[in-house]
């Protein structure tokens, strides 16, 4: 399965589509400053991410998931959706 379809609009609100429950730091659904991020599938997919900080300043975030493929499409949306870059980080 795949996440139906993730968007980090330029404000830095997530959209997501689909039946997903998620979990993180906002504030608010218009939080401009997030920094963790979980998303579930609710359909019976066992798929998961999960997004968190490693570094604050500049901010680094992990993109993890038990999937490499959909961890690696997560994380390269959210770079090219924010003007940051994939790094490795071990």
């Amino acid at each position: 399965g795949t996440i139906m379809a993730v968007a980090v609009q330029t404000d830095g609100r997530i959209v997501i589509g689909g039946d997903f429950d998620t979990d993180g730091n906002s504030e608010t659904p218009d939080d401009r400053n997030w920094t963790e991020l979980t998303v579930i599938r609710r359909d019976g997919v066992p798929e998961r991410i999960d997004i968190d900080p490693v570094a604050e300043a500049p901010l680094l975030l992990k993109v993890v998931s038990a999937s490499d493929a959909l961890a690696f499409r997560a994380a390269t949306f959210l770079a090219q959706a924010t003007g940051g870059r994939l790094v490795e980080h071990k």
